[in-house]
């Protein structure tokens, strides 16, 4: 494996360009202003800045053997989870090593880490980024993973980790786990006989009842994400647990700390029932995280937290109190309107500006905004949606 050498010159202007438009710089290079290797790093910091903060202020010298690696990397944020659901101490195999955030952070806290990685640029430079980070517990092999796994006893694992790639010809995205590399799908009986436990992180479309029905040994699935979008799922398999002791859990995350986490399973949402009620001013309205709308236990969030559902397609969220334990945001109602033009008006008074969000509305945001004749922005928002009793309404809000 050769990694790529950049010289000390090269380096300084890395850092004095830091900042600068990688496209004018691109324009610049064809008359050889800036080399390309130079102008490669300087985009790949650009794009990881805010998710790689913590690997680059480790080590500054990072190298990125192309940008797509940067494009694909875990956060340090998601990655730091992912090691939280290793074996402590164990040896762990990643199949999938990349750029190698996630075997960078799972070295901190295991024995040993042997990374697997088939392009040899990219095996190179996690190798040579490991070493930087002053992580000597991990060895960087270019193979494919694969094959390696033909070759591995029973046991000589504590768990694998798995990042399936997911994309296919011309950049396609694919998201069910048959169609990525590798299958995990037919490989899975090989990985449990390798390591008792198997951590595959999936893309968050996949639907969590077919990803079941594709695997077997299913111990737990993990819907994470942070406070604006559902960033993947995490299955975890496990030689060692009865399949019907299958849980559900979401997993809110920011700057490498769990916020939230809410744990339930498929038995308990069936035989739970939801209780309804029209909003009220000085009420508080609850929305779930995004993690928490894609693992659904939305009849659970109502008995679990003595909520009321506004509607059964809402999944919106009212009591009395402010619930702080609840996993998602929290909102004081300051106004509940209808469409007809006198509330209309009365709220265009309220608040000239406010963000909007629909849930079982007939109307887009953005059609919304036009008719309310309301600027987006501001600390206030217009929840619009229907009740329970069928009425269609306008909820105004404030934060928490």
């Amino acid at each position: 494996m050769e990694t790529i050498n950049l010289t000390e010159e090269q380096w300084a202007d890395i850092e004095r360009l830091a900042s600068e438009d990688v496209i004018r710089l691109r324009l610049a290079s064809q008359g050889a202003a800036v080399p390309k290797i130079v102008i490669d790093q300087i985009e790949c910091r650009q794009r990881v800045s805010k998710k790689l903060n913590e690997t680059l202020s480790a080590a500054p010298r990072f190298l990125f053997p192309s940008v797509l690696s940067s494009e694909q990397a875990t956060s340090d944020a998601l990655a730091h989870f992912h090691a939280s659901l290793c074996p402590p101490g164990g040896k762990i195999l990643d199949m999938t090593c990349g750029l190698g955030i996630d075997s960078f952070h799972i070295a901190r806290m295991a024995a040993s880490v042997t990374a697997l990685e088939i392009n040899p640029a990219t095996a190179a430079s996690a190798a040579h980024n490991a070493t930087l980070l002053g992580l000597r517990n991990i060895a960087v092999h270019n193979t494919d993973s694969t094959e390696f796994l033909t070759s591995c006893p029973p046991d000589c694992f504590d768990a694998i980790f798995i990042d399936p790639a997911r994309r296919g010809a011309y950049g396609r995205r694919l998201f069910a786990l048959a169609d990525c590399t590798p299958d995990v799908t037919t490989h899975l009986s090989r990985m449990l006989a390798v390591a008792p436990k198997i951590i595959i992180k999936a893309s968050p479309m996949l639907d969590i009842k077919h990803t079941l029905s594709e695997l077997s040994k299913v111990s737990r699935i993990i819907a994470v994400g942070d406070r604006h979008e559902c960033k993947e799922l995490v299955v975890i398999c496990d030689r060692n647990t009865p399949e019907a002791s299958l849980s559900i859990t979401s997993a809110t995350i920011t700057d490498c700390h769990t916020i939230d986490s809410f744990h339930f399973t498929f038995d308990e949402e069936a035989s739970s029932r939801a209780s309804f009620s029209d909003p009220q001013v000085g009420q508080w309205l609850h929305e779930p995280f995004p993690s928490v709308f894609k693992a659904a236990p939305f009849n659970i969030l109502s008995t679990r937290f003595g909520l009321n559902k506004i509607a059964q397609s809402s999944h919106l969220y009212i009591s009395d109190n402010m619930v702080v334990h609840f996993p998602g945001t929290r909102h004081r109602i300051a106004g509940v309107f209808s469409m007809n033009k006198n509330d209309i008006t009365t709220l265009r008074k309220i608040c000239g500006k406010a963000d909007i969000s629909t849930r079982n509305f007939p109307m887009k945001p953005e059609e919304l905004f036009k008719k309310l004749k309301l600027k987006q922005g501001g600390t206030n928002r217009i929840w619009a949606t229907r009740t329970a009793s069928a009425k269609t309404v306008l909820i105004l809000t404030a934060p928490e």
